[in-house]
């Protein structure tokens, strides 16, 4: 949610991949850092927030187009980062954590109320 609160309004800017660290660095996989520079004027350098939900296979040298606002400097964001489903996973899993007991016992009061009117 932090990461909606802080470039859900941010300029999509190009910029370029400037340097890369991977957990499992002979697949490009599992970011650690990720560095790019900005190509559209603000001449900065910028690292990946949230990298965890960075996507793999990101060499120094690739375009991309990154979310970035000036209020922040020295942040940015992936579009594909800020997607819904992406930032559904931790809330979802905890509305389904509180909704589903909250559920099953509404019903078995209301099978105990039931039982006990008509008996």
């Amino acid at each position: 949610m932090a990461a909606r609160l802080h470039f859900d309004d941010a300029d999509q800017v190009p910029a370029v991949v400037v340097g890369a660290d991977y957990n499992r660095p002979q697949m490009k996989q599992s970011p650690k850092f990720v560095s790019v520079a900005l190509t559209d004027g603000h001449k900065m350098r910028a690292s990946i927030d949230n990298v965890g939900q960075a996507p793999d296979g990101l060499p120094p040298g690739d375009h991309v187009t990154v979310l970035y606002d000036a209020a922040r400097p020295g942040h940015a964001l992936l579009p594909s980062q800020l997607r819904w489903e992406a930032l559904m996973f931790p809330g979802g899993l905890f509305l389904t954590c509180g909704l589903v007991p909250t559920i099953v016992y509404g019903l078995a009061i209301s099978r105990v109320i039931s039982a006990h009117l008509r008996g």
